[in-house]
């Protein structure tokens, strides 16, 4: 054991969120401009998230049966590291939504949101290394509320209200562990989220009663692997699968100034 160091992070109330690489603030060593030697430093990244199905249900009987809930998001993202041992982020891009939901035996509807603004904050540390091992924790939320860009009704189009709209949200805690094998870093990780979202406005009809329902994650446990490629200098790309409360996969990709 050569390295002690915890790490205290955000925890607002990130989105089928990426967990990262623990030891993700100590991999690029060496930036543009930025030394191993300076205690901070600034890095630049892409995201891109494929939500398959978060898994989510209604929580109600006037809100029905989810039978899938899935989307895309891009964003850009900025990351302030400390000491090589912590970094604090935010991120900032579009979302698209997809939800099929049954609000009654009789009744399929889907809905499909317009590309639009989603964001996010958090933070990760790594409290221990061990030879080429490191261990790490991370938090984060994030947030969107994009409007309808269509709906159907048994395979019928109806016309979205014009205040027609998603609005969801997703916290998430999680703990990693990773081990460097040359210029891959490979990790796996176990993690606590909770999701919800509230569908608003909706057209008349769209339920038995009222025009809103509400849906939240179905499991809150669920786990991520994943890998980073990176020689240690100015850049580094990871790949992430999640499972079990969520099926979701990113890829990012990040510089180091």
């Amino acid at each position: 054991m050569k390295k002690w160091l915890f790490f205290l992070f955000l925890t607002p109330q990130l989105f089928a969120l990426y967990m990262g690489n623990p030891s993700a603030p100590e991999i690029v060593e060496e930036g543009f401009f930025f030394s191993k030697e300076n205690w901070f430093a600034v890095k630049a990244g892409y995201q891109r998230d494929w939500v398959f199905d978060r898994n989510m249900r209604a929580v109600s009987k006037v809100s029905g049966r989810m039978d899938g809930f899935d989307f895309i998001a891009d964003q850009g993202v900025l990351t302030f590291n400390l000491l090589n041992r912590i970094e604090v982020f935010g991120s900032a891009g579009a979302a698209r939504f997809h939800a099929t939901h049954r609000p009654t035996a009789q009744m399929r509807q889907e809905y499909e949101t317009n590309d639009q603004f989603i964001w996010g904050i958090g933070g990760r540390g790594t409290f221990l290394t061990w030879k080429n091992a490191s261990f790490g924790i991370e938090g984060g939320y994030t947030k969107a509320h994009p409007t309808m860009k269509w709906m159907t009704r048994n395979g019928t189009p109806i016309d979205p209200r014009p205040g027609s709209k998603l609005t969801y949200h997703e916290w998430q805690v999680g703990l990693g562990v990773s081990y460097q094998i040359e210029v891959f870093t490979p990790y796996i990780g176990a993690k606590y989220s909770n999701a919800g979202g509230r569908f608003k406005h909706l057209p008349v009809g769209t339920l038995a009663s009222g025009r809103h329902f509400k849906t939240k994650s179905r499991r809150k446990f669920g786990m991520a692997i994943g890998t980073t490629l990176s020689s240690g200098n100015r850049f580094a790309a990871t790949v992430e699968a999640r499972l079990i409360d969520e099926q979701s996969m990113t890829l990012a990709a990040e510089v180091k100034f």
